[in-house]
């Protein structure tokens, strides 16, 4: 299951193989996109979109082998939608979750270069949503790229497509070089959350 976004993912997963997969989205445009993206990739019949909230997640208890959500999570109640994670994944089951963390230059990094959508209603996870997330026990928590998202999203925002790829690599260097210098995690703007469900 992807929980919120475009489908992207769900669509991956089935490319990859999955037998069928699911997109949870409060957005009716995000997925009817991803229905249409499933259909261009010849996958339609196994993509499954429900048009629904992280903190009520539609399945059963114990019925969902990956979860993912790509920049969803922090518009959602963190500690319900996290609870709701539990729940659903199966003994073994897996999630990620790639979530905008507030770090200390966010206020004027966004006044400067402005959000990266505007009239979103976005709230990055800081200290104190933090305590939400260790609130549902077993999350493990890692802090990336301390010092080049909003030297990424300006270049953006001037016009200059910096490219996935190279945005990547970029964004491995920052993280090499914030593992050397102490406490530069900590600045980090981006923040992986995982959970693996014990077989």
């Amino acid at each position: 299951v992807q929980i919120g976004g475009k489908g992207i993912h769900a669509v991956k997963f089935l490319l990859a193989g999955a037998r069928q997969a699911f997109l949870v989205t409060p957005v009716l445009g995000e997925a009817k996109l991803a229905r249409r993206l499933a259909a261009e990739c010849g996958v339609s019949e196994r993509l499954y979109c429900i048009v629904g909230e992280g903190e009520h997640l539609p399945f059963a208890d114990s019925t969902i082998d990956a979860a993912y959500s790509g920049g969803s999570m922090h518009h959602t109640s963190l500690r319900l939608s996290l609870k709701e994670v539990k729940r659903v994944l199966a003994p073994g089951g897996r999630f990620a979750a790639q979530e905008p963390w507030r770090a200390p230059f966010y206020g004027a990094g966004t006044r400067i270069f402005g959000k990266r959508e505007r009239e979103i209603h976005c709230i990055p996870i800081d200290a104190a949503r933090l305590r939400d997330v260790e609130s549902v026990d077993d999350f493990k928590l890692t802090h990336y790229g301390a010092m080049t998202r909003y030297a990424l999203i300006a270049a953006g925002k001037i016009g200059l497509n910096v490219g996935s790829g190279t945005a990547f690599r970029i964004m491995q260097l920052d993280d090499a070089i914030s593992s050397l210098v102490p406490r530069a995690r900590s600045l980090g703007s981006s923040l992986l959350i995982s959970f693996s469900k014990p077989e």
